[in-house]
């Protein structure tokens, strides 16, 4: 397997135009984090998880009136519900980025710094800063 590439950094602020680089790297992850978060993924991610005794979820089955699935081999999103969810990302991300592009980088900042104090940032080791 090739490791992948070094994360290349950019300065938060660009000193040419004395404003943020929305290029920077943990200004990509927050940002679109919460693009992609505040979707229908929410909905898709409500429910009741199961547990598993093993660990693995091998001894973990869903019962249907046509026989049971193994857990490992359930699909877990219907094709209808892969499209609304892309539809929605897509347009999130659109909005999102329409909104980043002329923002000031004092309202940019201000943003990743909510987005800091309120969001988890799932391990992402390679976009720290």
């Amino acid at each position: 397997m090739r490791k992948p590439p070094e994360p290349t950094y950019v300065p938060l602020r660009d000193q040419k135009k004395g404003r943020v680089n929305p290029m920077d790297n943990k200004v990509k992850a927050r940002v679109l984090a919460e693009m992609v978060r505040n979707t229908e993924l929410e909905n898709l991610h409500t429910g009741i998880t199961p547990s598993s005794k093993t660990g693995d979820f091998s001894d973990v089955k869903v019962v249907t009136p046509y026989g049971e699935i193994p857990w490992e081999k359930l699909s877990r999103i219907s094709d209808t519900e892969m499209r609304t969810l892309m539809l929605d990302v897509e347009q999130s991300i659109e909005v999102g980025l329409n909104a980043l592009e002329n923002a000031p980088a004092e309202v940019i900042e201000q943003k990743v710094k909510i987005l800091e104090e309120i969001g988890p940032s799932w391990d992402r080791k390679d976009f720290e800063g």
